[in-house]
Parts: C-alpha cells; structure tokens; sequence
C-alpha cells in the first residue's frame, strides 16, 4: 500500500492492522498524527525497507511518549506567577522587575534544564540536543526549521526520540522534501545512535562528509535529489549496519568505491542519475542480501560483470542509459527473484540470453537502444504481464566464411607459378634470340648494300 507523498492528515488507522497479508506500508511525506497502532509492527518489521513507519516520527500507541509529563510546562508562560502584580503595589511591581532582570538569559544551544529537555538526568539525550542545535543554521541554509530550546525536542521537525529504561536517544532524523538550502554539517556524525538519516528532496549543496561513516548504528542513509558534488566517500563502508543507501540524483562524480561491497547487509544500493565513470564493480556480486541496484543514468563503461548474477536476492536491475559494452551476461538467468530488468541505451552487442526466458517473476524488462541481434527468446514472448521492449531484434549478419587453400590447391597453383616462370623465361629467350635474328639481318643487309 503506497499511500506516500500526498496530503493525507488526521491518525492512523488502527483497521489498517487487520489487513492480514499486507505486505508494504509506506506513509511518509503526509501530515499524520497521533500515534501507530501496534497492530501495524508487523508489516515486514518496523524500520524494514517494506515500510517506512520509522520515519513517520510517530511512536507506538501503547508507549507513552518520555516527555509527556512535561508538556504542560512547555506550554506554560513564565509570567503566571507574575499575574497577581498586576493589581499590586508599585514596590511590589519594582520588586518582581528587578527579580527578572537578574535572571541571566539561558543559552540558546543548551539543552540542560529548559523546556527541550527537562529531565537533567537525560545526558546523552542532552548532548544529542546540543548537536543539533550547533548544526541546525549549517544544514537549514534558508530554511525554517522548529529546533528551540523553547520546545520539546521531541516536537522538533523531523526529530525522533527513542527511550530505554537508562538512556534516550535521537535515533532518527527525517527532513526529507523541507526545502534545506545548506550543507550537511560534519557535526551530524555525532549523533551516535542515529538509525535513519532522510535529507532527501531538499537543495544541500557540497560533499558528503566523511564524518558520516561515524555512525555506527545507522541502518538507512537517504541524501537523493540533492545537489551534492564530488566522490562517494570510501568511509561509508564503515557503516556496517546499512542496509538502505541512496545518494542517486545528486552531482556525484568519480568512481563507485570497491569497499562498498563490504557493506553485507546492504538492501538497496541507488546510484543512478549522477556523473559516476569507471566500471561496475564485479565485487557487488558479494553482496547476497541486496534486491535493488540501480545504476542508471550515469557513464559507467566496460561489461556487465558476471559475478551480479550471484545475487540471489536482486529483484530489480538498472543500467540504462550508461555507456556499458559486450554481451548480456547468461548468468543474469540465475536471477530467480528479478522483476525489472533495464539495460536499454548502452552500447552491448550480440543476441539475448536463452536464460533469460526463465525469471518467472520478470515483470519489466527493457534492452532497446544496443546493438542487439537475433530471436528474443520464446518463453518472453509469450509470458503473461511481462512489459517487453521491444518485442523484435534485427537479424545478426552472417559470417562471410573464409576460404583456406588445401595443399593441393597449394601445390597447384606452385607448379602453375612456376610453369608461369618458364613460360616467360621462354618468352624471353625467344625474344632474345628474334633480337639476334633481327640484327643478323641487319648485318647482311648492310653488307649486300
């Protein structure tokens, strides 16, 4: 069920539990609010790429959010307790003016003890604060962004909180399609218990830092549809936890980093539309819990490496519009999970693999725009809800075959040659001797005049 990205607002509904065989929930990028219903932890796991309850920034119906208690007095103004001095005596006025002016103002990136962070016990969840706090002008560029010591951090945009029996945590942050304007700032590697990191859809300029790679515990890294430049960071294979990676539509250059296929628990790995070159790394075949490699839309060159069809997982396969050469791998056969497959505008030759034909679950799959020939294999041809493009391929060109003289033929045209020879040696000595003849002639002529 995608239901993402819309205008959707109000709560959850808890009917939605009782969709037994529901198998993808995705939510975000609405107004929802209230809490989970519990009945939904079940869809594929919570913070699962099957769902994306996890960035909803919504806790669990049952669990009462840490903060609660202390709401009232985040709404609270500081001057209630001034109220009575309105009808009181002028002394009594001096008085309490006095009293506030020598309150010292607090500081605005410290969390300790204000309303963001009531609790003082919460020490890592006020350094956590503080990060962000320091963060916040870097990251926001032009944008608006809630952040204050004046609110709860757990009403902070895009903020998620997460509480154990010892300790609270920032352990998301999604700020995905919130107009940011800046850079992503070093300090985000800080937050070392974040889970999920969404900063998609916004307008950050800059490198990815290397900082990055510091949070050890993260599970899904989102930076798309950005306007990020230079390399992808070898660092990254550091985050041994990943299992989500997208930095496609960005400004990417350079090669893809051969560490990367370190990264074992990696699910979806998104590349495409960036100015990456090089190849495709044989190494990605390493990776045997990965569905979804899309590469597309870049200027990858060489050959698509064999070794991808060892992933036993992949359920989708994009390659397009890159500059890639050779034949169609026979070992994409081996791909009994594939549903798209996309190879169109490269630059690769020969016929389509038999093999092919027998994905069962293909369901797209495009090679136009290459140098392709011969006969698409039946089994596609006739398979039920399989979009196939295109449908025909020109006939590969026939072989012009090659003539090899046998000794025979061999000895043959020797002894013509060589008849050849003497043949002419005759010819000469024949027309030495018709000299000869000729100036004997002459000779006696001469003589008789």
């Amino acid at each position: 069920m995608y239901l993402d990205n819309n205008q959707l607002t109000g709560t959850i509904p808890t009917a939605l539990g009782n969709l037994s065989n529901l198998r993808y929930l995705y939510l975000r990028g609405n107004q929802l609010t209230g809490c989970i219903p519990t009945t939904l932890s079940r869809v594929a796991g919570y913070g699962s790429s099957s769902n994306d309850l996890s960035s909803l920034g919504l806790l669990f119906c049952p669990t009462p959010t840490p903060t609660a208690t202390h709401t009232a007095a985040a709404t609270a103004t500081p001057t209630v307790t001034h109220t009575p001095t309105q009808t009181a005596t002028p002394t009594a006025i001096a008085t309490a003016t006095a009293t506030a002016t020598a309150t010292p103002t607090p500081d605005p990136k410290k969390c300790a003890n204000t309303v963001a962070i009531p609790n003082p016990e919460s020490a890592s969840l006020i350094t956590d604060c503080e990060t962000l706090l320091g963060l916040k002008d870097t990251l926001r560029g032009s944008a608006s962004l809630n952040w204050s010591i004046r609110r709860s951090i757990s009403q902070w945009d895009g903020v998620t909180v997460s509480s154990s029996a010892s300790s609270s945590h920032v352990t998301e942050l999604d700020l995905h399609q919130k107009r940011l304007t800046g850079k992503i700032p070093t300090q985000l590697g800080d937050l070392s218990n974040l889970q999920g990191l969404y900063l998609d859809n916004n307008q950050l300029t800059g490198e990815i830092p290397t900082q990055l790679s510091d949070l050890s515990n993260l599970r899904w890294l989102s930076l798309q549809y950005n306007r990020l430049t230079g390399t992808i960071p070898t660092q990254l294979s550091d985050l041994s936890n990943l299992r989500g990676l997208y930095l496609d539509n960005n400004r990417l250059t350079g090669e893809i980093p051969t560490v990367l296929s370190s990264l074992s628990r990696l699910e979806d790995l998104y590349l495409n539309n960036n100015q990456l070159t090089g190849t495709i790394l044989p190494q990605l075949g390493s990776l045997s819990l990965l569905e979804r490699l899309v590469l597309r839309n870049n200027q990858l060159t060489g050959e698509i490496p064999t070794q991808l069809g060892n992933l036993s997982n992949l359920e989708w396969l994009g390659l397009q519009y890159n500059q890639l050469t050779g034949t169609i791998p026979t070992e994409l056969g081996n791909l009994s999970k594939l549903k798209g497959l996309s190879l169109e505008n490269n630059r690769l030759t020969g016929s389509l693999p038999t093999q092919l034909g027998s994905l069962s679950r293909l369901t797209d799959l495009s090679f136009k725009d290459n140098q392709l020939c011969g006969t698409i294999p039946q089994a596609l041809l006739t398979r039920r809800g399989l979009t196939l493009y295109p449908r025909s391929l020109p006939a590969c060109p026939t072989a012009t075959p090659t003539v090899t003289a046998t000794p025979t033929q061999t000895a043959t045209a020797m002894h013509t040659a060589t008849a050849t020879a003497t043949h002419t040696a005759t010819a000469m000595h024949t027309a030495t001797a018709t000299a000869t003849h000729t100036a004997t002639a002459m000779h006696t002529a001469t003589a008789t005049a």
